[in-house]
This record gives structure tokens, C-alpha cells and sequence, in this order.
């Protein structure tokens, strides 16, 4: 990111908050080092002190860092606390998350990712504290899915939306020559095929750019209400569904040269887009 002089500001105000209630921290490792920044973040976010707690929280969203870590153990930590359990209970928790929550950096969000981590911990606890750290892991499991659960879904949303509009435009091309258009339609779009055969075009690339040019018409029908603006706003939503970098190059050229009949401004070739 572009650090802002707010961002040091901020970063400065975290780092001496800090040192007073879990210790040292070095700012440049937390813009460089984000293993190192999760684990102080995690830290912080575990104190007793809520000015700190919610600078913590202010530097993850700036610096787009443990976002969804902060988010599960916050809403760990409030849990149990609803439960009434003791202030040493809590302490205990917040103890052995610290180390768990550092295994958890960068591992995917699945259930044979999360058990490795914790086969981790467990290497690195004392025998005695396993069966501790083993129902703490147990229990904060569901809270770290839960809080990354909204950013996989969305990009999985992403995905499949992105997929559903690729095939459809799939079946809007190969079925395009089949569509009704309405005369009014049909005339800037006979005019445009003409124009091109007098200047010598061959049959095949005006075959495309025509059909380039009825994506074009279906786009825009629904709206007529300011041409220049609308026509613009088509070509940006319809631009992107061409991938081939050759149709790119054909659906730029006939959005520019199409414009012109669409609009009935023929004989003024002038480039408005």
C-alpha cells in the first residue's frame, strides 16, 4: 500500500501503546514481516487494554492485515467470557491462542490446513497443557471458519457470477445473427454492413463486425435517454465479455465506427468515444 502520513501517524500511536502492554514492537516489521505483523496483531488484539485493542484493529484494516484473524478471535474471546468462565480460564485462552493464531498465517481455510497447525501447537506445549490446547483449538475452530468463510464466499460468488455471465454471453454470440431487432434497430445496423462494403471490407470481418455491432444494439435498448453517456456506459459493461484479444480489437474498432450510425450522425465522422 501507499503509506499516508495518517498511516504512520496511526502506526507510531500503535507501537507505543504497545510497548506498554505486550512489549517491543518494531513498526518496520509490521510493513514489511505480515507473519510478524499477524503475531503482534493477534497480541494486541488479546490485551486488557481497549485503546489498543482498537488501534489494533484500525492498523489491520489500513494495512489490510489479519483481518479476519482479529474478527475470530475477538468473537472467541467474547464467547467465552459470556459463558461466565473464570478471569483465569480467559487468561489461559488468550495464553495458548497467541501461539496457536501464529501457526495459523498464510495455511488454507480448511480442516486438514487447520488440524497441521494445531499438530504444531502441540509439538510445542507441555505435555500437560495438550489436552487444553486441544479443546481450545476444538473450539475456536468454527470462529476462524466463520470469519473467513465471508471472504471465500465472496470470491467463490465472484467466480460463479463471472462464469454464469461468460456462458451467457457464449449463447448471446453464437445466437446473436437469430435475434429479432426492430426496424429501427435494423437500420443503423444495414447502414454500418454498407458503409464497410463501399470502402472494400470483406464479407467475413463485416460478418463479425456486425455482430459486434447487435451486441452493441442489445445493450443499449433499454436505454436511449442520453446518447453519449448511454452509448459509453454499453460499450464499458460489454467490453469485457470479449476475451479473444482479436475480437477485442474488432469490439473496439466497431464501438468507435458504429456510434456514428447509431446515433444518425453518418456523414460526420468524428470520434466520440
Amino acid at each position: 500500500m501507499t503509506l499516508t502520513n495518517q498511516n504512520l501517524i496511526v502506526l507510531s500511536k500503535f507501537a507505543m501503546k504497545a510497548k506498554k502492554h505486550i512489549g517491543l514492537v518494531k513498526a518496520l516489521e509490521i510493513l514489511n514481516d505480515e507473519q510478524y505483523a499477524c503475531d503482534i496483531l493477534a497480541q494486541a488484539t488479546l490485551s486488557d487494554n481497549q485503546e489498543l485493542i482498537d488501534l489494533t484493529k484500525k492498523i489491520s484494516n489500513e494495512f489490510d492485515v489479519g483481518v479476519n484473524l482479529i474478527s475470530a478471535i475477538e468473537s472467541y474471546i467474547h464467547s467465552i467470557k459470556a459463558k461466565n468462565t473464570t478471569d483465569d480460564f480467559v487468561h489461559d485462552n488468550k495464553y495458548f491462542l497467541i501461539k496457536l493464531t501464529h501457526h495459523l498465517y498464510g495455511i488454507n481455510i480448511d480442516g486438514a490446513s487447520y488440524r497441521q497447525a494445531v499438530e504444531k501447537l502441540l509439538l510445542n506445549v507441555d505435555i500437560r497443557e495438550r489436552t487444553f490446547c486441544i479443546n481450545l483449538a476444538r473450539e475456536f475452530y468454527r470462529f476462524w471458519r466463520i470469519a473467513n468463510r465471508s471472504l471465500a464466499e465472496i470470491n467463490n460468488d465472484q467466480a460463479l457470477k463471472l462464469n454464469a455471465q461468460k456462458e451467457a454471453f457464449i449463447k448471446l454470440w453464437d445466437s446473436i445473427d437469430q435475434g429479432f431487432f426492430s426496424d429501427a434497430e435494423n437500420w443503423p445496423l444495414t447502414l454500418y454492413a454498407e458503409s464497410m462494403r463501399q470502402i472494400g471490407v470483406s464479407e467475413k470481418d463485416i460478418h463479425i463486425s456486425q455482430r459486434i455491432a447487435k451486441v452493441i444494439t442489445l445493450e443499449l435498448r433499454n436505454d436511449r435517454s442520453n446518447p453519449d453517456d448511454t452509448y459509453r456506459d454499453a460499450i464499458d459493461r460489454t467490453q469485457e465479455q470479449f476475451v479473444r484479444q482479436d475480437l477485442k480489437t474488432f469490439f473496439l474498432i466497431v464501438s468507435r465506427e458504429f456510434y456514428h450510425f447509431w446515433v444518425g450522425n453518418v456523414p460526420k465522422i468524428i470520434s466520440v468515444i
